[in-house]
């Protein structure tokens, strides 16, 4: 398994070629995400590793998402950081484990594991996501939106989803779907792991 996070030269290389072909200034960008102008371009010159907040953030402001981020990345940059070539399928569901992305989280930290399962061809791809949270976590600390539909199944344990205040428990092997633009957070209140699998859906333009 891959992390993207740890690859601060990568990720600052893209963000500022998506940047550029949007011709859209530092300054600009640091209004639009309320991010200081220096610290974009410290992530742009890969001299400051990026948290998943922030990097989504970012993405935000031309309407990408995470994962069709990482994808590009990887299927522009022929080698990993392993140097090993990684094999794009177009009509593939799933990639070998061995090509799965970490996007954010750490297990041996203990906090939430979020898993891209395969690499996307486009920005409106359905994106395939697995996301563990270790017992009495979340996903996110504050109501997050994407514009996308969000369905999900609860692969093990139980997962509290919080929609403009109402609470919804979903538990093993039950599914679930809502619009990704109402504010939200993915919880774990459990003493157990939880363990769900998300199909993002983006919203056509």
């Amino acid at each position: 398994m891959i992390d993207i996070l740890q690859h601060p030269a990568l990720i600052g290389d893209g963000l500022k070629r998506l940047r550029t072909s949007h011709d859209i200034t530092l300054q600009a960008l640091a209004e639009r995400t309320n991010l200081s102008k220096s610290f974009l371009s410290m992530l742009e010159s890969g001299s400051r590793t990026v948290k998943f907040s922030d990097l989504r953030r970012i993405l935000a402001c031309y309407d990408y998402s995470v994962g069709w981020f990482v994808s590009q990345m990887w299927q522009q940059d022929e080698k990993s950081a392993k140097g090993e070539k990684i094999a794009v399928q177009p009509l593939s569901i799933v990639q070998k484990r061995t090509n799965f992305f970490l996007i954010d989280g750490s297990v041996n930290e203990g906090s939430y594991r979020l898993v891209l399962m395969r690499l996307l061809r486009s920005a409106h791809d359905i994106e395939i996501l697995e996301m563990l949270l270790p017992p009495q976590s979340q996903m996110n600390e504050y109501e997050t939106t994407v514009n996308a539909e969000i369905r999900g199944v609860v692969q093990r344990g139980t997962l509290l989803v919080i929609l403009k205040g109402d609470e919804y428990v979903v538990r093993q092997g039950e599914e679930f779907c809502f619009d990704g633009s109402i504010p939200h957070i993915l919880r774990n209140y459990t003493a157990e792991p939880t363990l769900t699998m998300l199909i993002v859906c983006p919203a056509a333009l």
